[in-house]
């Protein structure tokens, strides 16, 4: 009886021996054998295969991505970088296996793609702005400058003004880049990185601060107003300078809003 044991242990041993294998990997031509974690390109397919798991067996893949396939040699291609557990379930007659490979993925992220969306909306309203309220206040500039004599001091103060709001929208951009990774070096923390919703927050921020800085375009009728006020009294500058900067307060608080936003996100 206890020979017969041996033999029926023996043999459920060389049953699961296929299912001892470790996952393979090919990348291009390469195969890679026996490993618990791989590098990979972004956008570039690969192949995984699976060991023999016998007769009938079924082949269930979760690449980590959201993404999930069947079958023994499956393809699967990464859109964005990241580190990724790929898991496989192997299950036969004789009950499952589960095996487990990390991929590390090359390239950047979808929060880092998504990111450099909402910087190029950012500052295209910020910017566009800030050159309409620079070319009204500069108009007014041109006009008072051929008419009278006033400091250039005074004039170049006025009429630069409405450019402080690119430069709000210019700062966001930086902690945004620094916090995502793109430059600076610096991690994103995984918590974020791969919650879908951050992209979201970033769009968010972009607005606020996008938005808040179209307070370039009054500010430079404010401006303009003003250089043309002291063309007629140049008494008139301290109260225009204060008049032309209070739409700057609007700007002032969206690059602070958004400043406090990068911090709770955790990307600063």
């Amino acid at each position: 009886m206890k020979g017969l044991r041996c033999l029926v242990l023996a043999l459920l041993l060389v049953m699961m021996l296929p299912l001892a294998a470790a996952v393979d990997i090919m990348v291009g031509d390469t195969v890679t054998e026996d490993v618990d974690s791989i590098e990979v390109d972004v956008e570039k397919n690969v192949v995984f295969m699976a060991p023999d798991g016998g007769l009938n067996a079924t082949y269930m893949w979760d690449f980590g991505d959201g993404d999930t396939a069947s079958g023994e040699t499956v393809t699967h291609r990464y859109t964005s970088g990241g580190t990724y557990l790929v898991s496989l379930v192997i299950s036969n007659a004789t009950g499952e296996y589960a095996s487990v490979v990390e991929v590390q993925v090359a390239g950047p992220t979808e929060l880092q793609n998504m990111s450099l969306i909402a910087i190029g909306l950012m500052m295209a309203i910020a910017g566009i702005a800030s050159a309409m309220g620079l070319a009204i206040a500069g108009t007014s500039a041109m006009a008072l400058s051929a008419e009278k004599e006033v400091g250039l001091g005074r004039i170049l103060m006025l009429s630069a003004l409405p450019f402080t709001q690119v430069i709000y929208a210019f700062a966001i951009a930086f902690f945004i880049l620094m916090g995502v990774g793109l430059i600076g070096g610096a991690g994103v923390p995984p918590d974020v990185a791969m919650n879908s919703g951050s992209w979201v927050a970033l769009f968010g921020i972009a607005l606020i601060v996008g938005i808040t800085g179209v307070s370039a375009i009054p500010q430079g009728i404010s401006a303009g107003a003003s250089l043309s006020a002291i063309g007629k009294r140049e008494k008139a500058f301290s109260g225009g300078l204060i008049i032309s900067a209070m739409p700057e307060a609007v700007a002032m608080f969206g690059f602070v809003l958004g400043l406090l936003a990068i911090i709770g996100l955790g990307l600063f």
